[in-house]
C-alpha cells in the first residue's frame, strides 16, 4: 500500500473574524493555530492569515493568524 500523503483540507477565510471563533474554525478542521498579536491585539480581530483562503493545506499544519 502506498501512502497518498497527509489529508489536504481547504483553508477557510477567517480574516475580519474575532480571534476565538476563527481559532475554533481552524482547529475544528484539524489545523494548529498560532496567534501573532500586533499592538497587543486589543481589538481581537483577524487581519492576516499565513495560508490564503481556499488553499489546500495538510491537516496538522500550523496557520498563523495576525490579530489587531
Amino acid at each position: 500500500v502506498v501512502s497518498k500523503g497527509p489529508e489536504l483540507v481547504p483553508v477557510p477565510d477567517v480574516i475580519g473574524q474575532q480571534e476565538q471563533p476563527a481559532r475554533a474554525i481552524l482547529q475544528g478542521l484539524g489545523f494548529k493555530v498560532k496567534m501573532d498579536r500586533v499592538f497587543g491585539g486589543m481589538f481581537g480581530t483577524i487581519r492576516l492569515q499565513s495560508v490564503n483562503a481556499g488553499t489546500p493545506a495538510p491537516k496538522g499544519s500550523v496557520i498563523t493568524l495576525t490579530v489587531v
